[in-house]
């Protein structure tokens, strides 16, 4: 049958829904019967709509009610049976991201995988990490909540719009509809507004949850957050991933990786910079560290007489910075907060210790000696730990109150403490990650322990530990130096003392280190000018 057989009506329905849906298949007979039952094309179009959203297929309403039942059980069926998939890749994003419904990230695995893209993974990445802008983006407005003066809102007309440009950004739906009805009268069909959204373009959802992820991005680097358990449940091995060569990357990943290594090194050529790049298949970290060395051993050997080819790579002038991608690249910009945490990282792990029972160390303990200047204007800082719970897979979850006294004006010194949840990472016993509790929750913390009695019978509580810690936002990293009284025995301030000393990472971190004071008369004192022998 041609078109010009047909009802003028059913092509423009079958048309404009075939704009939206172009994958589905509508019977003519279908749209046929809703026009004889005296329907308005909107009204047919906002059913079939509904029906296509909610079941993925147009119900016949010409069948009987258990045979539409069957058409859908049947459609769900078969939707369940090609998204199952048992896959190891699979289960890491469920358990990666296990805040998110695993039906969406068994699409994003289905739609991903199945492309030529080399990348899909980076790209499922990228959208789960998204996920919660995406989410918060689509929720609808209430109603209820919306406050409109002198103009008559009616749900049904802007669902319907909703219904038959379902790509639309419901915000802009929502803005264009209330300026129709502002302008129209009670009578003009919603059709004119419809027609006119179709032929000149209208916002769609997925241009703005773009645009607010990129924004998102951007904030981002202006304001980095960075937490290494967060990070290492995307990344459990940041070293191999990041610096893996044989890895190949987007296009958009290169152009991030170019411009950045030229700002970052705007004295070396740029055609060096495409050559160090394409040794290392365009991986960001492993050209970084590279050029990093080179530039580094060129400036401790510039008073030197040294044939070190670098000095002929070596413009007189720095470049103007290149402007940085409108649309970032996430994958990148991990790696980018990644390599400026990455020595920090490794300096905790490398330096804590393999065996560590974290129920020793509960209790009552003296931060007897610090070089977090913050300690310098308090008195008597404590730290006790208790059991908060245990995690399914056995890590435990300390509470970890710090109290010392604080000086007020006209007040003196009062108690004061800061309370937070230290987690057991699950990748080394050792090393735990601090979070605040209250208002200070969105500081976190990492920390290991570097130093811990070794003498002590295993069933005994630990007498003295010590923690190396990074940096946060209000502190360097640092080293504590904890026992159960104020008064252990002098050899053990001198293990650790020549402990500090002679540890190739420690030793720098641990510089200045300096008794707390107990009362407000007491000098502050340098743990090293105290070293006494035993």
């Amino acid at each position: 049958m041609t078109d010009a057989n047909i009802h003028p009506s059913i092509i423009l329905i079958r048309d404009r829904l075939h704009d939206i849906f172009p994958e589905i298949q509508i019977p003519l007979e279908v749209i046929g019967w809703h026009i004889r039952q005296s329907r308005s094309i909107e009204a047919i179009c906002s059913i079939f709509a509904t029906e296509i959203l909610s079941f993925g297929q147009v119900i016949d309403p010409r069948k009987t009610q258990n045979q539409i039942e069957e058409q859908t059980a049947s459609a769900n069926t078969h939707i369940s049976k090609q998204t199952t998939i048992t896959d190891d890749t699979l289960q890491t994003l469920y358990d990666v991201f296990n805040e998110i419904p695993r039906d969406h990230i068994e699409n994003l695995y289905i739609n991903f995988k199945n492309t030529n893209n080399p990348n899909w993974y980076d790209d499922i990445v990228n959208e789960l990490l998204s996920y919660n802008v995406m989410k918060s983006s689509t929720n609808k407005r209430s109603y209820d909540q919306m406050i409109i003066d002198d103009i008559v809102f009616i749900p049904d007309e802007y669902n319907r719009l909703l219904a038959i440009l379902p790509d639309i950004d419901p915000d802009y739906a929502l803005e264009c509809y209330m300026k129709y009805r502002e302008k129209s009268s009670d009578n003009t069909d919603l059709n004119i507004l419809i027609t006119s959204l179709i032929e000149h373009g209208y916002i769609k959802l997925t241009d703005k949850l773009e645009r607010l992820r990129n924004e998102r991005l951007k904030e981002n680097l202006r304001n980095p957050k960075f937490e290494i358990n967060e990070f290492l449940k995307t990344f459990p091995n940041p070293l191999e991933y990041f610096y893996d060569r044989t890895k190949n990357v987007s296009e958009s990943y290169k152009n991030h990786t170019y411009i950045y290594l030229s700002n970052a090194f705007a004295r070396i050529s740029t055609d060096y910079i495409k050559q160090v790049l394409n040794n290392n298949n365009y991986r960001f970290a492993p050209s970084m560290k590279q050029l990093q060395e080179e530039f580094y051993t060129y400036h401790t050997n510039q008073n030197k007489k040294s044939n070190d080819t670098i000095v002929k790579r070596l413009n007189h002038r720095a470049r103007a910075s290149m402007a940085i991608p409108d649309v970032p690249d996430e994958i990148f910009y991990k790696e980018l907060c990644y390599i400026k945490h990455e020595d920090e990282i490794i300096d905790i792990d490398a330096s804590s210790i393999n065996d560590f029972n974290p129920n020793r160390a509960l209790g009552f303990w003296h931060i007897l000696a610090t070089n977090l200047n913050m300690w310098k204007d308090k008195l008597n800082p404590t730290i006790t730990y208790s059991i908060h719970d245990q995690l399914s897979d056995g890590r435990i979850r300390l509470n970890d109150l710090v109290e010392y006294y604080t000086r007020r004006p006209f007040v003196g010194f009062v108690p004061t403490n800061v309370q937070g949840i230290d987690t057991q990472s699950k990748y080394k016993s050792s090393r735990f990650q601090w979070r605040g509790n209250g208002l200070l929750k969105l500081f976190t913390s990492e920390f290991g322990i570097i130093f811990v009695d070794n003498e002590t019978p295993i069933d005994q509580p630990y007498q003295w530990i010590a923690t190396m810690f990074s940096s946060t936002l209000f502190t360097d990293a640092g080293v504590d130096l904890m026992t159960r009284t104020r008064q252990p025995p002098t050899y053990v301030l001198n293990n650790f003392v020549q402990f500090c000393q002679e540890h190739s990472i420690i030793r720098s971190i641990s510089r200045n280190m300096f008794y707390t004071r107990e009362n407000k008369d007491d000098t502050i004192h340098y743990i090293k000018d105290l070293q006494l022998d035993s």
